[in-house]
C-alpha cells in the first residue's frame, strides 16, 4: 500500500463563489432589519421630538446601504476562500483558517 495521503481542501477554498454567497447571505438580512427598519424608526423617533420627518429616499439609501455592506462583506469572503489565502491563514493564523494544516486539531 502507498504510505501518501490525499491532500483534500475545505470546501470554502473548493467552492469560494458558494462561500461568498453564504456570506452575503449571512450579513444581508441582519443588515436589511438593522438599515431598513430599525434605523428609520430610531431616526423618526428622534426627528419626532424635534418636529421634522424623514427626507424622502431615506429608506431606500439604507438598503441600499445593507446591499453594499452584504457585497463588501461577499467579496471578502471570496477573497479568503482563495487557496493562497486558505494557506496563508493555516500557517500564520490557524485559528481563522477553515480546515487545521494538523487534522487531529
Amino acid at each position: 500500500m502507498a504510505d501518501h495521503v490525499a491532500e483534500t481542501s475545505s470546501t470554502q477554498a473548493q467552492f469560494p463563489g458558494r462561500a461568498a454567497l453564504r456570506t452575503f447571505m449571512q450579513v444581508i438580512l441582519p443588515a436589511a432589519v438593522g438599515f431598513g427598519v430599525l434605523v428609520p424608526v430610531i431616526v423618526s423617533t428622534f426627528l419626532g421630538v424635534a418636529g421634522n420627518a424623514l427626507p424622502g429616499g431615506f429608506v431606500a439609501w439604507l438598503t441600499a446601504a445593507s446591499v453594499a455592506v452584504g457585497g463588501v462583506a461577499a467579496g471578502i469572503a471570496r477573497v479568503m476562500a482563495s487557496p493562497a489565502v486558505v494557506a496563508w491563514t493555516q500557517r500564520y493564523l490557524p485559528w481563522l483558517a477553515p480546515q487545521p494544516t494538523d487534522p487531529k486539531n
